[in-house]
């Protein structure tokens, strides 16, 4: 099965935020090259890293389909491209 998506390609450097938890957003990101963690803040305000995301991978599913806030932040682990596809 082939997919095709259309979107702008958004470019990503370290350490940056692409989506941040509790923010308003609609932009599907599928992850073309590079590396980014997903964190969530705990209970004490402390960041805890639920996964590491790589080429291939999709993120932002949630807001995209729900109008929901971002239920977590991503964080660019290093240079990065994305396709973004908004609603």
């Amino acid at each position: 099965m082939r997919v095709a998506l259309a979107g702008i390609l958004k470019n990503f450097e370290l350490d940056q935020n692409v989506a941040e938890e509790h923010a308003a957003g609609t932009d599907l990101f599928f992850v073309l090259r590079g590396r980014a963690k997903i964190i969530k803040q705990g209970g004490g305000g402390e960041e805890q890293v639920h996964e590491e995301i790589g080429s291939g991978r999709v993120f932002g599913e949630r807001a995209l389909v729900t109008k929901d806030s971002r239920s977590a932040t991503v964080r660019v682990m290093a240079s990065s491209r994305s396709l973004a596809s908004e609603k």
